[in-house]
């Protein structure tokens, strides 16, 4: 299988090239699939020319079917950064959003950084399957409903009643079955199928082998989507939490965008917009002071009314509340441009910003903007006032190699609902 690895925004090409994490050479085939794939889903790609295709911010794995495995990693702001420091920084993105606990516990951790994403999200699949299976699968009865030559269970009498004369030695009777054929064990079924097919990974390969036969006695699911709609959550499934989100990702549950197409294998996207707002979402709320609050996506207010009828929905990515002062937070996955007279922040943000300011804070108060990290802020922003009104603008940056919110002149004085110190991973 032939694999190439570019950034976010890079280019694909059918010309020769030296390959590199900005450009990549692709067979025509799998160029020609990407392009009508882009057709159908714009917001993946764009066609340069006739040869080349610019990929957009959506990081992850994608397969053609004609062999070829793409790996987009995200952009970082430091241009020397490899393929393993971007992956590094994607697979810690996902292991907070995903609510796996991020640790290095020794060289075969760190040796995953190198692999492709597939086999990443494989092995954590295995893993945590592993585990379930250590600790037992759980079954649940079932009503079965059999005519037999004994009686067993209960008589079903009016059935029992209308058996024709010829066959009144046979019993309809009905009873339960302690049966472990239930949609979490079928989900967990399929998901193994398409991990067995799909890893390279001589370790991946070996967990899987010794899964599959634990395994053997459950149908794979017929309906994916509704099986994880039947998916438990109460004390008595406790063990399968930990599973469900990789099996999601492994079956498409979880993909943010439908690839369509014959796909084989685990095929992952995901935008870095979301990504970067879910993870600064989650980082920041594990940094709150008690008495603090924080809110992803809140609604309920509006632009406009038109016959009374309320238009255009306002929804901030993360409203802060602490005492009686509100804070409103809009995340932006871009690399702030030092060299431009407004520091590259675009004039629609700052518009956005101020009707969330608002609309949420009636004109007085502390709305952000926040950025990934970058070497030169957050010194270079001042602090920003809106013309005739008593709300500012703060623009931050957000380390995501610490977790850190920073921004100028003072984080203490400007966010008192934030703890100095980082959580430590």
């Amino acid at each position: 299988m032939m694999r190439q690895t570019i950034r976010e925004y890079g280019r694909l090409t059918t010309r020769p090239v030296v390959s590199s994490l900005h450009e990549a050479q692709i067979p025509a085939t799998a160029f020609d699939w990407l392009c009508l794939l882009c057709e159908r889903e714009p917001g993946l790609g764009q066609l340069r020319n006739q040869t080349t295709l610019q990929w957009k911010s959506f990081v992850g794995v994608l397969r053609t079917p004609c062999g070829l495995e793409l790996e987009i990693v995200p952009k970082t702001q430091l241009e020397a950064a490899t393929a393993k420091d971007c992956r590094e920084l994607l697979v810690r993105m996902l292991s907070k959003v995903l609510d796996m606990p991020f640790r290095e516990t020794g060289e075969a951790d760190i040796r995953l950084f190198s692999l492709p994403l597939t086999e990443w999200v494989a092995r954590q699949f295995l893993l945590r399957l592993h585990r379930l299976l250590q600790r037992g699968l759980r079954c649940e009865y079932q009503r079965v409903e059999v005519e037999q030559t004994c009686l067993r269970g209960q008589l079903d009498v009016r059935r029992q009643v209308c058996q024709l004369p010829h066959r009144r030695h046979l019993f309809h009777v009905r009873h339960d079955v302690f049966n472990v054929d239930r949609p979490e064990n079928r989900l967990l079924q399929s998901a193994l199928r398409v991990v067995a097919a799909t890893v390279r990974d001589a370790e991946n390969w070996r967990l899987a082998a010794a899964a599959r036969p634990l395994l053997a006695g459950i149908p794979p699911s017929r309906d994916i989507q509704g099986d994880f709609a039947l998916w438990r959550h109460d004390r008595l499934m406790v063990a399968y939490d930990a599973v469900r989100p990789w099996c999601e990702l492994v079956l498409g549950n979880g993909m943010p965008r439908a690839i369509a197409g014959q796909q084989t294998g685990i095929s992952l996207l995901f935008p870095m917009h979301d990504l970067f707002e879910r993870y600064v979402a989650l980082s920041l709320r594990e940094r709150l002071v008690p008495g603090a609050w924080l809110e992803t996506q809140p609604g309920g207010r509006f632009l406009c009314l038109q016959e009374g009828r309320n238009r255009f929905a306002l929804r901030p990515d993360i409203l802060v509340r602490y005492g009686e002062q509100k804070w409103i937070l809009d995340t932006k996955w871009k690399l702030l441009d030092c060299e431009d007279s407004e520091n590259g922040i675009r004039i629609q943000d700052v518009y956005q910003l101020f009707a969330y300011g608002q609309q949420w804070l009636g004109g007085d108060g502390d709305v952000l903007l926040v950025y990934p990290g970058h070497a030169a802020f957050p010194d270079s922003v001042p602090l920003l006032r809106y013309k005739n009104s008593s709300l500012r603008l703060i623009v931050a940056t957000f380390d995501l190699a610490t977790d850190a919110l920073l921004c100028a002149p003072d984080v203490a004085t400007l966010l008192p609902w934030l703890k100095q110190a980082p959580s430590q991973r």
